[in-house]
């Protein structure tokens, strides 16, 4: 069963997927959106003997590919909801951690797409990591740490991914 928080964020992966495919990418759900409420349930509480959680529960959103000038460029999306009225976006440690090892193992660029008031803002791990400064402790939500990334640092979504295509898609 989900929650508001959590079929708030299905709904903004879904406006994040759509706009990929708007603008020409090839887009499939990734990581713990293919798994059912109980896998997911699992895995937040599942820690290893060292009380580690498995990092599999912060794995991107969202697979996309294109062709970019003869190559195939394959990503990888984590869409993050927001309130648009705070100055700056949130982002669990954990998933930039996972976002990190996405590109520095796996070879896969990889992006944080912000809910914002004016349009998606975009981000990646490096820009999280080096601009984000460590949120206070709040005992709503997850209860992980995370950091705060001021707005002001997110890039237009179309800057990154390109503007929505005119005519047919292909």
């Amino acid at each position: 069963m989900m929650t508001g928080r959590l079929e708030f964020g299905v709904a903004y992966e879904s406006t994040v997927e759509s706009r990929l495919i708007e603008s020409g990418w090839c887009v499939h759900k990734f990581g713990t959106s293919l798994l059912g409420d109980a896998m997911r349930a699992a895995l937040v509480r599942f820690e290893d003997i060292a009380r580690r959680p498995s990092l599999l529960r912060w794995l991107p959103d969202l697979i996309a590919a294109r062709e970019f000038g003869g190559r195939t460029i394959v990503v990888l999306v984590d869409a993050k909801t927001g309130n648009p009225s705070y100055d700056n976006f949130s982002f669990e440690r954990a998933s930039v951690d996972v976002a990190e090892l996405c590109v520095e193992c796996f070879y896969t660029p990889t992006f944080f797409v912000c809910c914002n008031g004016d349009g998606h803002k975009v981000l990646t791990p490096r820009e999280v990591r080096d601009r984000g400064f460590r949120g206070p402790d709040m005992p709503a939500g997850s209860g992980t740490p995370y950091l705060l990334v001021p707005k002001m640092y997110g890039r237009p979504f179309d800057e990154i991914f390109g503007p929505p295509r005119t005519g047919p898609k292909g």
